[in-house]
């Protein structure tokens, strides 16, 4: 898997991550990020469910599965040139999430940056993931735009993520292991690329935000 995700892994959004603000990081911070790297992937295991749905599309509300109606701006948009979306949920399991409280509580430094190199590898992962489906839209998970986390457990019914992947939903719809993914991908059904979205068309004022 390692070699599956270098690709995707980015020094830049783990420096974001920890709210590092020089314009060239120190090869000190480097070499921490390779090693909490290294332990990351070593306490991972990568677990992953994905289906495809049919969507159709009205002015306002997608529909998606011929039965669930997602009135959002943010996803007609983008998946204005899709006729189907993967749901697509992915996790690095329980033992990684372990490992960080227990550094957060006895080494708040060294455990804030497994956590920013596990934020990272997660992201990673669902973009490996998206690379194996073929030409689709940007991804777009619950809690951004207009799409409120509420929706998140539609999305978990659909994929059974509990049975198939360990992840489960709190009471306020947050994903147990801390490390997990549910987003949606339009297959792009037009040589044309969508628009889509991105950071830059997000309302959040977040400090993960690529401008």
């Amino acid at each position: 898997m390692k070699k599956k995700l270098k690709p995707y892994i980015d020094y830049r959004d783990i420096l974001r991550f920890l709210h590092y603000r020089k314009n060239e990081p120190e090869p000190e911070i480097l070499a921490q990020i390779d090693e909490g790297l290294e332990i990351v992937f070593e306490k991972s295991t990568f677990l992953e469910t994905h289906a495809k749905f049919p969507i159709q599309l009205t002015e306002h509300t997608v529909v998606l599965d011929e039965k669930i109606e997602l009135p959002y701006a943010s996803l007609c948009k983008l998946l204005k040139n899709s006729t189907a979306v993967y749901v697509v949920a992915c996790t690095l399991g329980h033992e990684i999430s372990r490992l960080i409280k227990r550094e957060m509580a006895f080494d708040p430094a060294r455990g804030v940056l497994l956590d920013a190199c596990a934020s990272m590898l997660a992201d990673a992962y669902a973009a490996y993931i998206q690379s194996t489906l073929g030409d689709t839209t940007p991804r777009f998970s619950p809690g951004y735009g207009d799409v409120p986390l509420s929706t998140q457990p539609i999305f978990a019914r659909l994929l059974s993520i509990e049975k198939r992947t360990g992840i489960h939903l709190t009471e306020a719809n947050l994903m147990i292991p801390e490390k997990s993914i549910i987003y949606l991908t339009g297959e792009l059904c037009m040589l044309e690329h969508s628009e889509g979205l991105s950071c830059k068309s997000c309302n959040r004022d977040c400090i993960y935000r690529k401008v």
